[in-house]
């Protein structure tokens, strides 16, 4: 409710006066500045994110400042914006689908239907791995359910991810034939960069 939004602005504020590079604390405080019901402060939820990205850019918080510049109709910041925001994470179809709509109204048609097109099969994937995340909290050793997350993961080209998962399967059950082949497929397709870290 509305009082809460309050308090966390209140605390939100108090804390980036006393650490003010700390991402975190703005990307909280920009949150509640934004989605506060009834009284959005757009230009202080602006502010709040190029903080955030100041101090510690993430894929949220370019997210979060382009739906800002949405609100603000400069669409072309907007856009930038998802764009920075699929560049550090190139997995949420729901940034796609953000880009694909802003470029829409910027007039690039064709360039809006392919990222909109795009989003599609990501947003079936975020929304499989968000299902498959929950039956894990009921069943935290199913082997079946850490299976398909690791399919989900690949199929998302996060191969360090679902080499993770697959491992993660098979120790749940050593007899499974099908994640021990995928997680050798994940290894091949894994980033040279990556491969060498674990090694260490």
């Amino acid at each position: 409710n509305m009082h809460q939004y309050d308090e966390a602005i209140k605390a939100g504020e108090n804390a980036v006066k006393e650490k003010s590079d700390e991402p975190n604390l703005w990307y909280v405080l920009g949150q509640a500045y934004f989605y506060n019901p009834g009284k959005t402060n757009l230009q202080a939820a602006k502010t709040a994110f190029l903080n955030t990205i100041k101090y510690g850019a993430t894929s949220h918080a370019h997210f979060e400042l382009a739906n800002v510049y949405l609100r603000l109709n400069e669409i072309d910041k907007a856009a930038t914006h998802y764009q920075e925001s699929i560049s550090l994470d190139p997995t949420n179809g729901k940034t796609y689908y953000q880009l694909g709509q802003t470029l829409m109204r910027l007039g690039k048609k064709k360039e809006g239907a392919e990222a909109i097109a795009k989003s599609k099969p990501l947003l079936d994937l975020n929304q499989k791995e968000s299902v498959l995340l929950d039956k894990l909290v009921v069943a935290p050793h199913s082997a079946k359910v850490k299976y398909d997350l690791g399919n989900v993961y690949f199929k998302l080209k996060l191969y360090y991810k679902a080499k993770n998962w697959f491992r993660s399967a098979l120790e749940d059950d050593s007899r499974y034939s099908d994640a021990q082949r995928m997680m050798a497929e994940a290894d091949k397709l894994m980033p040279e960069s990556v491969r060498s870290e674990e090694g260490q």
